[in-house]
């Protein structure tokens, strides 16, 4: 019994821990990143989630903007859905490779997705950026 509490407190603090990582939407707006765990170097992989409650449709938008601290910043951004957070399917992909201070924009009707992501991979090796997202949900 003591080992069934034990395994079942750990599930739970896992679970709580998992679920800290995506913001719950809301008619509105959500604002992520510009932490210094947000910055983008080489090789990095940064992904932010949103849930929407089951059932509920929303048109949405979001606004990406990295800030280049260093470096010649590149990356691909990809905007992507889930149903079940396992399986994600790209519905927007956009590539920089400028080096400057770079805004990708997109805006879609009918949400279908339960789940969604926005996950910058960096593409250069010497590269330093902060990333923000700004999403925003219409019902």
């Amino acid at each position: 019994m003591k080992k069934f509490i034990f395994l079942l407190s750990i599930s739970i603090g896992l679970l709580v821990t998992t679920q800290a990582q995506i913001a719950h939407v809301q008619a509105g707006a959500i604002n992520q990143g510009g932490l210094e765990v947000d910055t983008l170097t080489a090789s990095a992989v940064l992904t932010y989630d949103v849930f929407i409650p089951f059932g509920v449709k929303f048109d949405y938008s979001v606004q990406s903007f990295t800030d280049s601290l260093s470096g010649t910043p590149a990356y691909v951004c990809l905007l992507q859905g889930s149903n079940n957070y396992i399986n994600w399917v790209t519905l927007n992909a956009d590539t920089t490779s400028g080096g400057n201070d770079t805004m990708i924009y997109v805006e879609k009707t009918g949400n279908k997705w339960k789940y969604l992501r926005r996950k910058f991979t960096a593409t250069a090796a010497a590269q330093k950026s902060k990333v923000f997202n700004y999403w925003n949900f219409v019902k």
